[in-house]
C-alpha cells in the first residue's frame, strides 16, 4: 500500500506546502519591513526627546496619529508582495496574469489589504498604555517609564506579529490567486467545475477546519466553515478567527468527477502544558489532563461606569445554564470581533453588590497562552454579554427620565447632563475578556493551585444562592447577522424624510441629509445646501460578504469621534475617521427626492450601548472637494446634525420632535398628548419651513443693520447725524 492510498491528497498538500512556505518567507521580509518603517515613525512621536533629567515625558497619546504611517508602510512593502504571491497563485493554478479580468480582480483583492491591518497602531498603543499604568502606579522614573515603551516598540516585540501577518497574508493571496485562475478557466473553458476544501493533518488545525475538509462546492460558491461562508482558505472576508495563520487549500474538480475515497483517520493534537498525547477522532472527541482555573468579579451592581451604564443592585440577575462561554478578544476597538472562546465558566453567583463567578481553560486553544499572559499582567477585564435584560434612562441620580415632569424634562435637557443606561434585569451568557476596563471592580484572577471545582470562592460570604446547572454553552447575542442580506443596502424607497431607524434584525436605513439649509450658516443670512453632484466613491471604501457570498463596497457609520479638520485631505480625513472612530454600521449611500439616504446593517459586533448612541444621535457627514466634485468620504453620530433629519414622535414618545437627540421612550404629558392630537402639519415640513423662517429672519436683521449703519455715514458726511445735531442743539441753549 502506498502513502497516496492512505491519503490520496498528500501529494498536493505537500506541493501546496512547498511554495506556500517559500512565498511566506518572502512575505515576512516585507512584514518585517513595514513594521520596522512604523515602528521608526511611531518612536519618534512618541519618544521625541533624548534621554536627560530635563527631557519631557513621552507621550503614548501620540501613538492615535500613527495610523497613517502605518498605511503608508504597508503600502511601500506589504501590498507590493501580497501582489507577487496572487500572481504565484495564479501561475501555480495554469491561469495568465496578464488577463484583464485576472488584474481587476488582484486589484480588488489588495485594495482592501490595508483595512485588515489597521489594527497595529492600536494594539501597541494597549500595550504602551497598560505599562505606563502601571509604572506610574509604582512611581516609576521617566527614564525607566521611557525604556518600557522603546522596548514595546522595538522591533524584537513585534516579530511575532510580523510571523503571524505573513503566515496569513501568504495564505489568502496566493489562494485568491488560485480561485481567479480556475474562474477565468471555468469561464473560457464553457464547463462547470468545483472545488474542495483540503485541510492539514496535524496538531495545529482547527476544529473548524478539519471538519471542512473534503468539502465540495461550485467554483462561484462558498464553503461553510464553523457557520462561516469561506470562498477559499484564508478568505479575508471571515473572521480572524477563521484565517489568522490559516494553511489549508483546496483542489479543483469537474463538476460531475467522483471524489476518491479518504478513509477516516485520527488528528494527532499535543497537549501544551504537559506534552500529553492526546488523541482527537473525527468526529472530535478529546480527553486530555486538568484545566487552569479562575475566579473573580464579573460586574459590580450599583456602581457607574466609564461609559455610563449602571447594572442595578436591586436588578433582576442570572446565568444560563451552565458551563457558559468565557472569551478573549485580543483588539477592543472594534468591539468583540474575532473573540474566541477560550475557556468556560462553570459557577456563576449574584451576590448584594456584584456578579461572581469561577470556571476553567480550555488547553487546546491556541490562542490561550497569549490571553493568559495578558491576564497575569492584569491588562485583561472581563465584560459580561446578557441577554433577556431590560433597561431605563436615568440622570446621575438615579430617577428614571420617563417619569419626569415637563418642568424636570426641560432642566434636564438644559443641563446638558447625558442621561445613564441603567440595565434592571439581564441574564448572563457569556464573558468577554477585553483590554479596556469598564467598571473598575471587574476583575479576573488565576487560581493555579486549586482544581476547577466550579465553586465561586472570593472571601465573601454567599448572599444569594448560587446559579450552577450542567447545560450546553452559549455565543454572544449578536444584534445583526454576521453576513447580512444583500437587499438590505439596497436604496430602501422612502416615502418621506426619515431618520436613522434601526430595526430588531440589525437592518439600518434612513436619511444623512434633507434638501435644506444647514443650521451652521443661518446665523450669517446664508442657506447652504447639501452637496448634489459629488458621488459615493470614496465612501463605499471597504467590502464586506453579503448573506448570498457575494461582495459589496460599503461605508462606516462612525462613532466616538469628531469631524476631521476642514483643511485636511480627504486621504488625511479618511485616515482620521479610522484610526479614531467606532464602527457602528455598515451602510450604502444614495440620493432620493427627500435627500441623501443610507441603508445596511449593523456591525455584528455592536453593543447595546452603540446602537442606543446611533439612534439618538443624529449623523453628519464629512464632504470633501474630489476631482473638482464635492465626495462623501465619511458619517458619523454627533450631538447635533447640520442638516438635522427631525425625529416626530406622538405614540411612546414626546409629540414634538428632539432634532438634536432623537431620544424616545419619554412618557408624554397630557399637554403633549393634545399638542400632538391638534397637530396637521408633518414635522418634515414644519422643520423645512422653521429653518427658512430663521435664515430669513437672520438676513433682514443683517440688512437692517447694514442700512442703518449706512444712513448713519451719509448723515454724518453732511452734518446730519445724532451726535452733530445734538452738539449744536446745546451750543444754542448754552449760548455758546
Amino acid at each position: 500500500m502506498t502513502v497516496a492510498d492512505v491519503d490520496p491528497w498528500l501529494p498536493l498538500r505537500l506541493d501546496h506546502e512547498a511554495r506556500v512556505v517559500a512565498a511566506e518567507k518572502r512575505m515576512e521580509v516585507a512584514a518585517r519591513a513595514a513594521l520596522r518603517a512604523w515602528l521608526r515613525a511611531a518612536r519618534a512621536v512618541t519618544l521625541p526627546a533624548p534621554v536627560t533629567a530635563a527631557a519631557p515625558p513621552p507621550d503614548p497619546s501620540a501613538l492615535a496619529g500613527t495610523g497613517q504611517a502605518w498605511m503608508e508602510a504597508m503600502t511601500v512593502h506589504l501590498v507590493p508582495e501580497a501582489a507577487r504571491t496572487f500572481d504565484a497563485g495564479v501561475v501555480d493554478a495554469g491561469g495568465d496574469v496578464e488577463l484583464l479580468r485576472v488584474a481587476q480582480l488582484k486589484d480588488e483583492y489588495l485594495q482592501a489589504l490595508p483595512n485588515r491591518l489597521t489594527g497595529v497602531p492600536d494594539s501597541a498603543w494597549q500595550q504602551v498604555t497598560a505599562v505606563v499604568a502601571e509604572l506610574t502606579a509604582e512611581g516609576a522614573s521617566i527614564p525607566r517609564i521611557r525604556d518600557a515603551i522603546e522596548e514595546i516598540l522595538g522591533e524584537r516585540s513585534w516579530a511575532d506579529r510580523a510571523v503571524t501577518i505573513a503566515r496569513t497574508e501568504t495564505v489568502g493571496a496566493y489562494n485568491a490567486g488560485t480561485l481567479t485562475a480556475w474562474l477565468t478557466a471555468e469561464q473560457a473553458l464553457g464547463e462547470r467545475l468545483d472545488k474542495v476544501w483540503v485541510a492539514t493533518h496535524d496538531e495545529r488545525t482547527r476544529d473548524d477546519h478539519r471538519d471542512a475538509d473534503g468539502q465540495r462546492v461550485a467554483l462561484d460558491g462558498v464553503f461553510m466553515v464553523g457557520g462561516v461562508p469561506m470562498r477559499f482558505p484564508g478568505d479575508p472576508a471571515a473572521p480572524p478567527g477563521q484565517v489568522v495563520n490559516c494553511r489549508c487549500t483546496m483542489i479543483e474538480v469537474e463538476a460531475d468527477e467522483p471524489l476518491p475515497a479518504v478513509p477516516e483517520h485520527p488528528w494527532p493534537r499535543r497537549d501544551r502544558s504537559s506534552g500529553l498525547e492526546i488523541t482527537v477522532t473525527a468526529a472530535g472527541a478529546a480527553k486530555g489532563g486538568a484545566m487552569a482555573t479562575w475566579k473573580g468579579v464579573l460586574a459590580p451592581l450599583g456602581a457607574k461606569s466609564g461609559d455610563r451604564r449602571i447594572f442595578a443592585a436591586d436588578g433582576e440577575w442570572s446565568f444560563r445554564d451552565m458551563p457558559l462561554p468565557l472569551r478573549w478578544a485580543r483588539q477592543d476597538a472594534p468591539g468583540h470581533e474575532g473573540a474566541v472562546t477560550i475557556g468556560r465558566i462553570t459557577a456563576g453567583e449574584v451576590q448584594k453588590t456584584k456578579l461572581v463567578g469561577s470556571g476553567d481553560f480550555i488547553d487546546a486553544v491556541p490562542e490561550l497562552a497569549e490571553a493568559l499572559e495578558l491576564l497575569r499582567n492584569g491588562v485583561l477585564f472581563p465584560s459580561v454579554d446578557l441577554d433577556d435584560f431590560e433597561f431605563v434612562y436615568t440622570d446621575e441620580k438615579g430617577r428614571p427620565i420617563a417619569d419626569m415632569s415637563d418642568e424636570e424634562w426641560e432642566a434636564f435637557v438644559e443641563s446638558g447632563e447625558e442621561p445613564y443606561i441603567t440595565v434592571t434585569k439581564g441574564r448572563v451568557m457569556a464573558v468577554t475578556l477585553v483590554g479596556t476596563q469598564a467598571f473598575t471592580e471587574a476583575r479576573l484572577e488565576l487560581v493555579d493551585d486549586e482544581p476547577g471545582s466550579g465553586e465561586p470562592s472570593d472571601g465573601v460570604e454567599k448572599e444569594e444562592a448560587a446559579v450552577t446547572a450542567a447545560g450546553t454553552a452559549a455565543g454572544k447575542k449578536q444584534l445583526a447577522p454576521l453576513y447580512p442580506p444583500r437587499a438590505w443596502f439596497d436604496d430602501p424607497g422612502l416615502s418621506e424624510l426619515t431618520p436613522i431607524t434601526v430595526t430588531a434584525d440589525g437592518r439600518v436605513f434612513g436619511h444623512l441629509a434633507d434638501r435644506d439649509c444647514h443650521l451652521s450658516f443661518l446665523t450669517q443670512g446664508q442657506c447652504v445646501l447639501p452637496p448634489e453632484e459629488g458621488g459615493f466613491d470614496w465612501f463605499h471604501r471597504p467590502e464586506i460578504m453579503c448573506e448570498d457570498g457575494s461582495l459589496i463596497a460599503v461605508g462606516h457609520i462612525t462613532a466616538g469621534t469628531g469631524h476631521a479638520d476642514l483643511s485636511a485631505s480627504a486621504a488625511s480625513a479618511i485616515a482620521h475617521y479610522d484610526n479614531t472612530g467606532t464602527q457602528v454600521a455598515v451602510v450604502r449611500a444614495g440620493r432620493d427626492e427627500h435627500g441623501t439616504w443610507v441603508a445596511g446593517s449593523l456591525v455584528p459586533e455592536a453593543t447595546e450601548e452603540q446602537v442606543q448612541l446611533l439612534r439618538r444621535s443624529p449623523l453628519s457627514g464629512d464632504w470633501r472637494w474630489i476631482g473638482g466634485a464635492r465626495q462623501l468620504v465619511a458619517a458619523l453620530c454627533v450631538n447635533v446634525g447640520g442638516f438635522p433629519v427631525v425625529r416626530g414622535r406622538a405614540s411612546g414618545g414626546r409629540a414634538y420632535a428632539m432634532v438634536a437627540s432623537g431620544w424616545r421612550g419619554w412618557r408624554p404629558s397630557v399637554p403633549a398628548v393634545r399638542r400632538g392630537e391638534a397637530g396637521f402639519v408633518s414635522t418634515a415640513a414644519l422643520d423645512a419651513a422653521i429653518r427658512r423662517a430663521v435664515a430669513a429672519s437672520f438676513a433682514a436683521e443683517r440688512q437692517r443693520a447694514s442700512t442703518a449703519a449706512a444712513a448713519e455715514r451719509i448723515a454724518a458726511s453732511i452734518g446730519r447725524d445724532r451726535s452733530t445735531l445734538v452738539a449744536a442743539l446745546s451750543a444754542q441753549v448754552h449760548g455758546e
